[in-house]
């Protein structure tokens, strides 16, 4: 059985309501979600609460879902839709915070705000955090490309299916953010 038509057979039986098939789906699909999210909002606890969510949804939803698209991109472009939001919340709290530390008179900082500036011994955390920054900096398609891709490891097509552009779009956009991020890499931090 090829694994397009595995997965559409998966998807008409979660239409149809078969609770082995969305756990089926579950285990096939969420460690891909769970990496895009967690990756994408840079938070490893958030990103297994979206994915949870993109699950929950997928079963709500389930009666609505176009029986020739693809399971992982519907999920990956449902985490993407949660992320988003996520990530206006922390907009909006970091909007009020800064209000509120405005108003506040006499205010100190916090002993967190001392470790904030520690410098920490691993380089590869080091890597890490400043490909995510960097990642960061990329128009919101770029950096959902990426995370899909290379967290999420989403094809061009669920990607193109998630973001609304066709797969060969999508491929070169990815490749150009990467050059783009390799780049931003070699320079010195």
């Amino acid at each position: 059985m090829a694994e397009g038509s595995g997965e559409r057979e998966l998807l008409s039986a979660i239409r149809a309501s078969d609770r082995g098939a969305f756990e089926r789906a579950v285990a096939l699909h969420e460690r891909s979600v769970r990496r895009f999210a967690a990756a994408f909002l840079n938070d490893a606890a958030e990103g297994d609460d979206v994915a949870q969510r993109a699950f929950l949804d997928l079963w709500r939803d389930r009666t609505s879902l176009r029986p020739d698209g693809s399971l992982r991109g519907v999920l990956l472009a449902r985490a993407r839709h949660l992320c988003l939001n996520r990530v206006r919340a922390r907009v909006r709290a970091a909007a009020r915070a800064e209000r509120a530390s405005i108003e506040a008179e006499g205010s100190v900082g916090t002993p967190l705000d001392a470790l904030l500036g520690a410098q920490d011994a691993r380089e590869l955390d080091l890597l890490r955090r400043r490909i995510a920054a960097l990642v960061e900096t990329l128009d919101l398609d770029a950096r959902t490309s990426i995370w899909m891709r290379f967290a999420g490891e989403a094809s061009f097509e669920e990607i193109g299916a998630a973001i609304g552009r066709p797969p060969h779009a999508v491929r070169a956009l990815v490749y150009r953010q990467l050059a783009l991020l390799r780049s931003l890499l070699a320079r010195p931090s």
